[in-house]
């Protein structure tokens, strides 16, 4: 198992996302988007939608209508939308504007799981999370990393 990891380690030793984002808050909507969506068709979404939304309170202050219009080329995009739009609000009131760094604060916003959350703190914040997924944690059962295909 030790010499799977350093494989890894030396193969990967700077993961990078296909997504394209410039701040956590920009990464963040772009995950949400690319739930089932292709990166490229997400990359096209988010490079329209951040010219009209710069901030969470710019959401908040807008209309899900208004943010389902912007996704609407997305899959999924009606749910995405009312996601996008309540964790705005979240944010705007309760983290001032911004995104927290905190795991457990961000899983309980809308439309965000654990992987997401992982995912935005290794490439948002540079914490040391996994985004783990079924197909990640299969991989790792199979290859003796893990004991389960729980990716909890």
């Amino acid at each position: 198992m030790n010499e799977i990891v350093k494989r890894v380690i030396e193969h990967y030793k700077e993961p990078k996302l296909e997504l394209e984002y410039s701040n956590p808050f920009e990464l963040l909507i772009a995950l949400i988007l690319s739930a089932r969506c292709l990166d490229k068709t997400t990359n096209k979404i988010t490079k329209e939608f951040f010219k009209r939304f710069k901030t969470p309170c710019d959401i908040a202050n807008s209309s899900p209508d208004e943010v389902n219009m912007l996704i609407s080329s997305c899959s999924m995009h009606n749910s995405k939308a009312k996601s996008i739009f309540e964790l705005s609000k979240i944010l705007c009131d309760k983290f001032d504007n911004k995104v927290t760094d905190d795991f457990n604060e961000l899983i309980k916003l809308p439309g965000v799981g654990e992987k997401t959350a992982n995912i935005l703190l290794a490439f948002g914040f540079s914490k040391p999370t996994i985004g783990v997924d079924t197909h990640v944690a299969r991989v790792c059962k199979r290859l003796g990393i893990s004991k389960t295909t729980d990716p909890k």
